[in-house]
């Protein structure tokens, strides 16, 4: 992409600021407004893979619907040039990792801060029903003033989906949670894993398993025991080392269940108090059986002391400690039943009033007064207003304060007490983010700022519904005054175009006919002696589909000459798949691209033609391999 370009007529590329494995992101410029942007592009070599595009679209998708001052804002995304992209908030500053691998270890109050903001943005995500499951320092922007944003969402999942499983582990292996390498149903406590590795890489500047490979790394995650904090780097408090070691627990059951609970663990740290954690680490120490040492020396002074008394008497002692050993065997094993009986009887009585009476009060936040009376219906609780605020930063009927905190445990048909913000009058307001939101929703907000709307323009565009705003101008954040006028770009949904009925065409013809349409064709050969070579025996997508924009439509052509069908080389290493080809006397060619993870290294990661189509022997087939 080079510097200069315009993007859709409003972004100008200065300079490339950051390469990954199937996208570059850059440094724009708006022409309207002078602010800068990070525009995210898919790379060209990804732009025709479905599987990549799909994902490109889910990460701007997420994001458009997470807000907060610790996620990473997007304001627009689309399609140019047969690519696509994403507009996102620019963060000047550094990322986490490159924090850690400068300045070494962080101090653990310096930690703790980043951790607070860290599971913020986890828990916006978890309220919105996403894990993220790529949580690591890569992924986490800190800003000059030591504001920390958490970004790449691309491989998001949303919790009613079914998850990645143990043949497609997605994530970074020193990050990555025991339930997820061993293919297990994730949930948000997975993240929370990952979180913990961070947390102990921000405390000690060092991983806590580190390995020959993804495979022995992934092994530790489920076998080993994770050291403490402290015992790496000295002075690290122990209410820090029973934070990190919850986090890090093999079981989900047993790590923090929500990520509520464990910001209030850290703000309690920070201020001094007791925590969760290390009150969980003193009920287990206990109830653990005593030491043997103890009784070993007492034993040993018992013998020699005996050795010294008549026969008799040390029969009679035999059978006195014999006793008193089977009556104690006998009331521990009661005991033990008992209180089991106890716990069982009071998990399965808390498990009934879970389902039944008690729910977790939601995070309302930064939520209009209507919605969060919405949201609480659901809960089976009540909204109250107690009281105004006046800021004037935010609009009106914006909840600035709740009691109780979210992920409180609270009876249904309790009462949540907000307080409201009631802006003062002025003539500046600060531009709303109105990405993704319905038409009606954006003109009711933008009308109690007493902000006004230029006619909207309408476009297709495949990421938003109809209906749907995907760029605004002014961008959020900035300062405007009241009356302004405001651009919208409004989306008419995908727009959808119908494959041509082509057969019997010659292939120039056929290929001219659904190019005009704004579709891409492949031509496809395939072995028919009864028809004249050229012709298109048929298309796929076949004719009367509706498809969108630049979908690949394959031609299948006929040929009088012997083919091949191509075998299926993804994910096979590229060694094998280069035999394999010379082996059926395929010609091919490799193209050599970036990868996030080693494992993808010197692997097939696509390939052209797909499996399954059929090339003749003076054809080439083009490789895509990891590097």
């Amino acid at each position: 992409m080079n510097n200069g370009l315009i993007i859709n007529g409003k972004y100008e590329i200065n300079e490339m600021i950051a390469s990954g494995g199937m996208a570059d992101i850059y440094l724009a410029t708006e022409l309207k407004s002078g602010k800068k942007f990070a525009v995210k592009i898919l790379s060209a070599s990804y732009s025709k893979n479905k599987g990549f595009i799909a994902r490109f679209k889910k990460e701007a998708q997420i994001l458009s619907k997470l807000s907060g001052h610790n996620i990473v804002s997007i304001y627009e995304y689309g399609e140019f040039e047969g690519t696509y992209y994403i507009v996102m908030e620019y963060v000047s500053g550094q990322t986490l990792k490159e924090i850690i691998e400068k300045k070494g270890y962080l101090s653990p109050s310096t930690a703790a801060g980043y951790a607070i903001q860290i599971c913020r943005a986890l828990k916006i995500a978890h309220f919105n029903g996403l894990i993220h499951r790529d949580i690591k320092p890569q992924n986490i922007l800190i800003t000059p003033e030591g504001l920390a944003k958490v970004a790449d969402f691309g491989i998001a999942k949303y919790t009613s989906e079914e998850l990645t499983r143990t043949l497609n582990v997605i994530g970074t292996a020193h990050y990555i949670s025991p339930e997820h390498l061993q293919g297990r149903v994730l949930d948000q406590r997975s993240d929370i894993y990952s979180f913990g590795v961070v947390l102990f890489e921000m405390l000690t500047a060092d991983l806590p398993f580190r390995g020959g490979g993804p495979i022995d790394i992934g092994f530790k995650h489920i076998n080993e025991k994770p050291q403490r904090p402290s015992d790496i780097i000295a002075g690290i408090p122990e209410r820090l080392d029973a934070i990190v070691l919850k986090c890090l627990e093999k079981r989900p059951e047993r790590r923090y269940q929500n990520v509520a609970n464990l910001i209030s663990d850290l703000e309690d740290f920070l201020s001094g108090r007791d925590i969760t954690a290390v009150e969980t680490k003193k009920f287990s120490e206990k109830y653990m059986a005593p030491g043997v040492s103890g009784s070993r020396v007492a034993g040993m002074d018992g013998i020699a002391f005996r050795e010294n008394l008549p026969a008799k008497l040390r029969a009679r002692i035999r059978r006195i400690t014999l006793t008193m050993t089977l009556l104690a065997l006998i009331f521990a094993a009661g005991f033990t039943v008992i209180l089991a009986l106890f716990f069982n009887i009071n998990s399965e009585l808390a498990d009934f009033k879970a389902s039944s009476s008690v729910v977790e009060v939601p995070d309302l936040i930064s939520t209009d007064f209507d919605s969060a009376e919405k949201i609480l219906l659901t809960y089976g609780l009540n909204l109250k207003n107690n009281g105004n605020v006046s800021l004037d930063n935010l609009a009106d009927s914006i909840i600035t304060y709740q009691e109780p905190v979210s992920g409180t445990a609270v009876n249904k048909g309790s009462n949540v007490y907000v307080k409201v913000n009631k802006a003062n009058d002025t003539d500046i307001v600060l531009m709303p983010n109105l990405i993704g939101l319905g038409l009606d929703k954006t003109e009711e907000i933008l009308k109690s700022l007493n902000l006004r709307i230029n006619d909207p323009v309408y476009e297709y565009n495949p990421f938003f519904e109809n209906n749907m705003v995907f760029a605004q101008s002014p961008p959020s954040g900035q300062e405007i005054n009241k009356n302004s006028q405001v651009d919208l770009t409004v989306s008419k949904g995908t727009e959808l175009i119908t494959v041509p009925d082509v057969r019997g065409m010659d292939y120039v013809s056929a290929r001219l006919s659904i190019e005009s349409l704004g579709l891409s064709t492949l031509a496809m050969k395939f072995t028919d002696v009864n028809v004249k070579p050229g012709t298109v025996l048929a298309a796929e997508p076949s004719e009367g589909s509706a498809v969108i924009a630049n979908t690949l439509v394959k031609l299948y052509v006929a040929t009088g000459e012997h083919l091949i069908i191509v075998p299926d080389l993804e994910n096979m290493d590229a060694a094998s798949a280069g035999q394999i080809l010379s082996d059926l006397g395929i010609n091919f060619d490799q193209i050599f691209i970036k990868v996030d993870y080693s494992i993808q290294k010197n692997t097939v990661i696509s390939q052209i033609p797909e499996s399954g189509d059929q090339i003749s022997v003076d054809d080439r087939l083009l490789l895509f391999i990891g590097q």
